[in-house]
């Protein structure tokens, strides 16, 4: 009968090799990962604009080659317009691009009174709202600047179908919320349809403050996708549209001072946008 013993399991030297091994390859695929993700959300994004692209030439073919107007005024005084395609009017912001929905503009029903891309939601155009966000907005700054998801889907609709209400709780302990909000930016450079705008951005990731950016890896942007005039979307990477002068100090931005809130910078980072190459 043999003496030997049949050995079993591994040694705890050979434990630690292994999951060594373990270790070494996920620090080595992790990143990689990350970036492959990050890469899907951005063209998901893109495939967004895309369709947002599409909605906005239907509109305009069946709104006298008229595209959705711009918002102009949160409270305008009696007898001004809020909508119309002159935004050198006094009070307008470039923050308000990005609106869909005032609770202070509704239907004799109090309905609020869709503007801008909001318009395009429907079952003739964009039936499925969550287009109108870039999947790569995983909300950035909350403790700095921003309440939490702000500017994501899923903040508009934790009680309800998108646009059926307006969530009530701000970003601040004891503050009100009165919006619906994107994430994507719609400027028409006072022009009326797409052929005046050719070169020009038309919906481009949020240009409004620093920690409101998409495609971020390692805190820096990589891009930001564009739809131009001409229908076509790219992926802007030129680094100028992210130099820290343009957004009042990049990370350091006050609240309020970003280009949201001043029209030079917002008209200086959508030229570059225009320049090419990308």
């Amino acid at each position: 009968m043999s003496t030997k013993q049949i050995k079993k399991g591994f040694t705890l030297i050979e434990l630690l090799v292994v999951i060594s091994i373990i270790a070494l390859l996920l620090s080595i695929m992790m990143p990689a990962l990350n970036i492959a993700r990050e890469q899907a959300k951005t063209t998901v994004c893109a495939v967004n604009m895309r369709s947002m692209g599409l909605a906005l030439r239907m509109y305009e073919d069946n709104n006298d080659q008229k595209l959705p107007p711009q918002y102009l005024r949160l409270s305008p005084p009696a007898g001004t317009p809020r909508e119309g395609y002159d935004t050198s009017v006094s009070g307008w912001l470039p923050w308000f691009t990005y609106l869909t929905h005032n609770a202070d503009y509704a239907d004799s029903n109090g309905n609020p009174i869709p503007v801008q891309l909001g318009k395009l939601h429907g079952p003739n155009l964009i039936d499925n709202p969550e287009i109108f966000y870039c999947p790569s907005q995983g909300f950035k700054g909350t403790s700095k600047h921003f309440g939490k998801l702000y500017y994501t889907y899923d903040y508009y609709t934790a009680d309800g179908p998108w646009a059926s209400y307006i969530p009530t709780a701000g970003y601040q302990p004891g503050q009100i919320n009165t919006r619906i909000r994107l994430n994507y930016n719609y400027f028409l450079h006072k022009k009326k349809n797409f052929d005046e705008l050719q070169d020009k951005p038309v919906v481009f990731g949020m240009v409004h403050h620093w920690y409101t950016l998409s495609h971020i890896r390692h805190n820096i942007p990589r891009g930001t996708n564009v739809l131009y005039g001409d229908g076509h979307v790219a992926f802007a990477t030129n680094p100028n549209i992210f130099d820290y002068a343009l957004w009042n100090g990049g990370p350091d931005c006050a609240h309020f001072q970003g280009p949201g809130h001043h029209f030079n910078l917002f008209k200086d980072i959508l030229k570059i946008m225009e320049q090419q190459p990308y």
